[in-house]
């Protein structure tokens, strides 16, 4: 069996004057992204769709010699049985005919869709325990689900997490991430990524000169700073003392002087560092 692919680089079907292009000659690939079967009853299907820069191929499925023109491409090929031409062309529409029939001319068209785009959209980092909508853009064949995954930065391994068919070319998706989270997304042949940042919960109670801190997160014995404001010296805020939270989370700083404060949080590598609002320590 003979292959022959013809390379076509074509733009608008207006655009493209059958006298300015050039056609290579090259085997069909064994992968086409869609194959018009020419079979003895006609162009099967006779509309077809292809993404742009994807092979189309036609294959001679009959037992007699078929001739496969175009009047809005350079495009003419008489194929024996077996053979095949291929086409790689430019978003647009594009009329064909197939003649070489007992019954007469067969016709159709192909269509030629963009590319598909998948992105994700930036998003702030949120508290832990707090669910967010994941959101972004589809565009390509109607119909065509966006997959996402998602990759604790804990973990080695992403996981399949919801397929989301889009509307209006936007997809989106609720998640709730215990820690930073690497989400990818893929939607025919594109992807995206991104990475959704996660803080520890703070919460601080303040009883006379004593300071009591609880961290919600999964962080084990994370380290708590206590800054103090001093506009005097060369750094505005500085920290003045540090303590590691028990593996619950809890932590307190006893004989604080009168001042103002706040508390942070270091997050390691699976949270991004957090901290209080400023509150004041009275005499």
């Amino acid at each position: 069996m003979r292959h022959v692919l013809v390379l076509l680089a074509l733009g608008a079907l207006a655009a493209v004057a059958a006298t300015d292009a050039r056609a290579q000659a090259v085997p069909c690939s064994a992968s086409p992204f869609t194959v018009v079967a020419l079979q003895a009853d006609g162009p099967m299907p006779a509309t077809a769709t292809v993404e742009a820069g994807k092979e189309l191929d036609f294959l001679n499925q009959t037992d007699v010699a078929l001739t496969v023109t175009s009047s809005g491409l350079p495009l003419g090929a008489t194929l024996q049985p077996g053979e095949c031409i291929g086409v790689l062309a430019g978003v647009g529409e594009y009329p064909y005919s197939v003649s070489g029939y007992a019954a007469g001319d067969a016709a159709g068209w192909v269509h030629v869709a963009p590319a598909p785009t998948v992105t994700i959209s930036q998003h702030a980092s949120i508290a832990y325990g707090q669910r967010t909508l994941l959101s972004g853009t589809a565009v390509g064949t109607p119909g065509t689900p966006v997959v996402v995954w998602a990759r604790p930065l804990s973990a080695q391994a992403r996981t399949q997490i919801g397929t989301v068919v889009p509307v209006d070319g936007i997809w989106s998706l609720s998640v709730a991430p215990k820690v930073g989270t690497e989400y990818t997304v893929g939607f025919a042949d594109a992807q995206d990524q991104r990475v959704l940042r996660v803080r520890p919960n703070l919460v601080v109670r303040k009883k006379g000169h004593t300071i009591t801190i609880s961290v919600a997160a999964r962080l084990f014995r994370p380290t708590l700073w206590l800054f103090r404001y001093t506009p005097a010296a060369e750094m505005v805020w500085t920290g003045v003392r540090s303590t590691t939270a028990t593996s619950a989370g809890g932590a307190t700083f006893k004989n604080v002087p009168a001042g103002r404060y706040y508390v942070a949080v270091l997050g390691g590598s699976l949270y991004l560092d957090n901290a209080t609002e400023p509150f004041q320590i009275r005499r």
